[in-house]
């Protein structure tokens, strides 16, 4: 019997930890204004998967990730009360402004380009967002100018 309560405790406790990860994995609830923004400027879209982060200027946002029947992706941000901020799509290295490029090698000449992307703002600016791999890596928004709006470390 002794043993029979032992195995139990060992099994109870093990079930404990296993459930008590740093992974959340609860649903966010599509806010009806983000649904409605999507259905009303992108027909043919489905909404795939959307997620609560900050960006590295620290703002809240909902990302909210978007494809169609051809499975274009696209991703959509939005404030925390709905309203449209930016669309991001990967774009090819090459297709980064040159001001960028030009910037990414005198401000991290030590670091290699990995990844881009470019947001297109709902004032009708646009920004390049830049992974950037070396001792300490790096995700760098950069304006179409080539100044750098923030860093972070990836």
């Amino acid at each position: 019997m002794k043993n029979l309560f032992l195995l139990f405790a060992l099994f109870s406790m093990t079930s404990f930890f296993l459930s008590c990860d740093d992974d959340d994995d609860s649903e966010i609830t599509t806010p009806d204004v983000i649904e409605s923004y999507v259905m009303n400027n992108f027909s043919g879209y489905e909404i795939e998967d959307i997620d609560e982060e900050t960006l590295c200027v620290g703002t809240a946002v909902y990302e909210v990730d978007i494809e169609n029947e051809a499975e274009d992706d696209l991703e959509l941000v939005f404030d925390m009360e709905g309203n449209f901020l930016f669309s991001e799509t990967e774009i090819e290295l090459s297709q980064l402004p040159e001001a960028v490029s030009n910037a990414i090698s005198t401000e991290y000449p030590d670091h290699v380009l990995e990844e881009a992307e470019k947001r297109d703002l709902s004032n009708g600016d646009v920004q390049y967002k830049v992974e950037l791999e070396g001792n300490i890596d790096l995700e760098v928004l950069f304006d179409s100018e080539g100044e750098v709006i923030c860093e972070e470390e990836e």
